[in-house]
């Protein structure tokens, strides 16, 4: 007699939540749940790896064509919080198609919202994340984080908070918002197609970096006014500019916005018709 597997069990499950400090190093299967929509896992400080396992044995699935085998196959909402010593998120090529299943293998097609949030030991991002149809990514407190890269189907908004060593951010296309905020590393933002808007904040930045004027250099979309940069740091203000030393680069862009954090100082500025309005004295 065969025994029900962990989706058999919770076939009806739309939402999951793993909360508290559970002695468990390793996560459930939680991937064979085919109607679970909603998962976040707060806080765990026991788990140090979240593998294959995590899949389970999958869904399968016939699309007419193919024979499919899916994992978080109507997952929409993924968080990450608070997983103090979570090292490393791989799933080995897809569990190494659950664990040599045939067929096709999908983890996460249906997924909209991910957020991580203080797991400062996370080295790595999901290799299939880049297959993800997402619409927003939220990264913050990911301090041994260094590359985020490869989410190509991501569609309306990166947010990368107070990531101490980030360094990178590269191959995500049709992108509309990337925010990046406290991340002092970042030195390399690029083949990126499209954004519509940039919002920089950080109370420590001097000067534009020069990743955004190559950036801009890189952008391939059909309207060049869709394009906003938003900063919000008093000293880079002043280079900014007609004039200022990061002028250059300012007036290749469409639209500017900059306001401080408490609103005493701005500059809001168009290029085509030009029109700067500024209370900052240069």
């Amino acid at each position: 007699m065969k025994c029900p597997s962990f989706g058999e069990h919770f076939s009806h499950l739309t939402k999951l939540w793993f909360e508290g400090d559970i002695l468990c190093p390793l996560l459930p299967p939680v991937g064979e749940l085919a109607q679970l929509s909603d998962l976040s896992i707060v806080p765990v400080s026991s788990v140090k790896r979240i593998g294959h396992e995590f899949l389970g044995v999958g869904v399968c699935v016939w699309d007419g064509t193919h024979i499919k085998k899916l994992a978080f196959t109507n997952l929409k909402y993924l968080v990450l919080r608070d997983l103090s010593n979570l090292e490393e998120w791989t799933f080995n090529k897809e569990g190494e198609g659950f664990e040599q299943g045939r067929g096709m293998t999908q983890v996460l097609p249906q997924l909209d919202e991910l957020l991580i949030d203080n797991c400062p030991r996370l080295q790595t991002l999901l290799e299939c994340l880049e297959w993800s149809n997402m619409k927003i990514v939220h990264i913050e407190g990911a301090h041994n984080l260094r590359e985020v890269q490869n989410l190509c189907n991501l569609k309306e908004e990166l947010r990368l908070i107070n990531n101490l060593t980030l360094e990178r951010v590269s191959l995500i296309h049709e992108l509309e918002v990337i925010v990046i905020c406290d991340c002092p590393e970042v030195n390399f933002v690029e083949n990126i197609d499209s954004p519509q808007q940039l919002e920089l904040l950080d109370e420590f930045m001097e000067e534009i970096p020069e990743w955004l004027a190559r950036l801009r250099d890189e952008q391939k979309s059909t309207n060049d006014d869709d394009f906003t940069f938003k900063c919000s740091n008093k000293k880079a203000h002043t280079r900014m500019l007609k004039r200022g030393l990061d002028w250059p680069i300012i007036q290749r862009i469409p639209q500017v916005s900059i306001t401080t954090n408490r609103g005493s100082y701005f500059l809001r500025q168009t290029r085509n018709p030009f029109n700067c309005d500024t209370n900052i004295n240069f």
